[in-house]
């Protein structure tokens, strides 16, 4: 499905389902579900499964010039077994104005390189205050929600559950950006590092936040030793970048004013 500039898409039962989006020469190309330039998606119901594309596999998202896409999740929508070989197993958002909002529905068992449920970037904003995010897998970082540079995530409610990533954050990984928690759960998931939350040269505040039996379990060398297996609830870090040309450091600020972390393990 492709929405256009001005056009709205509004989806309240139904599937799609098994697409792949490719070019001419048979490379992979991005939304090959739902395709959403700088138009408006409103989706409360059915399925949105078992896409294959390199970006934003079930729904991608992008500007227009200055015209911008929206995204509202509620409802009992369900995005699952979607596969981007890049970033964005489920979702890729992408632009300054571009916006996520997730009040319900489910996102789960989707698989990306990064991000494997959800992932914005480049100045674009997901705001959760329901829902879930699930079961998802990311073979490098933000199993559940990667948040990259100069973007924006704000979380009052819902769960992020369970989600994998192979190198870390295996719930929420934010890089440079900015992230708010005031309610809601990250909860159960794991990753070699960082399982739960992962901060890296990111500006994070949590407000109140469940942060329940996350893991870093490590990596087993080949003298049969693990390695890693830093930060089971939450890791804060330093992140170094290079920008025209000069190296540049990204300093973590974390600001907690009430937290309920429990039975996280760092291996």
């Amino acid at each position: 499905i492709y929405v256009s500039t001005g056009t709205t898409l509004n989806m309240t039962g139904g599937t799609v389902s098994g697409n792949i989006a490719v070019t001419n020469d048979g490379k992979l190309k991005n939304g090959a579900g739902i395709y959403l330039l700088a138009g408006t998606a409103n989706i409360s119901g059915g399925t949105i499964l078992g896409h294959k594309a390199a970006n934003g596999a079930a729904i991608f998202m992008c500007l227009s010039g200055t015209k911008y896409p929206t995204l509202n999740l509620s409802g009992d929508v369900l995005i699952t077994g979607n596969t981007a070989t890049a970033a964005g197993g489920a979702i890729s958002a992408t632009g300054e104005g571009t916006t996520i909002t997730m009040t319900g529905g489910t996102i789960s068992k989707n698989t990306a390189k990064n991000g494997g449920g959800v992932i914005i970037q480049t100045k674009s904003a997901f705001t959760m205050t329901g829902g879930k995010i699930t079961g998802n897998t990311a073979t490098s970082t933000g199993g559940g929600v990667y948040v990259s540079t100069s973007t924006t995530f704000t979380m009052t409610g819902g769960a992020i559950d369970a989600n994998h990533a192979t190198v870390g954050g295996g719930g929420v990984c934010l890089l440079r950006s900015r992230g708010t928690f005031k309610g809601g759960s990250v909860s159960n998931n794991t990753a070699e590092n960082h399982g739960g939350i992962r901060v890296s040269g990111a500006s994070v505040t949590i407000h109140n936040l469940n942060l329940v039996g996350n893991k870093a379990t490590g990596k087993l060398n080949e003298e049969g030793k693990y390695t890693g297996g830093n930060g089971g609830g939450l890791f804060a870090g330093q992140l170094t970048y290079n920008a025209g040309g000069e190296k540049r450091i990204a300093v973590p600020k974390v600001t907690i004013y009430n937290i309920y972390a429990a039975n996280n393990f760092a291996n």
